[in-house]
């Protein structure tokens, strides 16, 4: 790998509106450096590790080989020789990776919307308890909301 597939994924990212956050350092044996990426609006985060694992050491970041979304391996990259297989690689990463974050962010859209209602639906049984028991003066009612946490 170059400079230049770094700045081609790079650039690649910034077209499907990702932004690269951090560049953190690998773990020194498999990793050789790990980019943070996120959307501008923090709806979705992942972070793409670069393999650098080689016979005596780790390789830095600019000679890795490959890279990979830790939270979706099938999400990858081999960094081939700048030439005809290289366009079709970052195009084949660009795909799944778009692939990925769409499916992605339906989970992290729905998960919110269930998280809501479950609130929602908490909070009427909070309500109804509440009306129903202070009105016949029960000591317990405080403690069971507010100790427990339960109804």
């Amino acid at each position: 790998m170059s400079n230049i597939h770094l700045n081609d994924i790079r650039q690649s990212l910034e077209k499907a509106h990702w932004k690269v956050t951090k560049e953190l350092d690998g773990d020194g044996y498999r990793i050789s450096g790990v980019w943070v990426v996120e959307r501008p609006d923090e709806t979705n985060r992942f972070h793409l590790d670069f393999e650098g694992l080689d016979d005596i050491q780790t390789l830095p970041v600019e000679k890795s080989f490959g890279c990979t979304i830790r939270e979706a391996p099938h999400v990858s990259c081999y960094f081939s020789r700048q030439g005809r297989s290289w366009p079709h690689e970052l195009a084949d990463f660009e795909r799944k990776l778009d692939e990925w974050g769409k499916a992605n962010l339906q989970i992290v859209r729905s998960m919110a919307l269930a998280m809501k209602l479950i609130l929602q639906q908490r909070q009427q049984r909070c309500q109804t308890y509440l009306s129903v028991n202070l009105s016949t003066n029960k000591p317990d009612t405080f403690f069971r909301l507010h100790v427990t946490g339960t109804l």
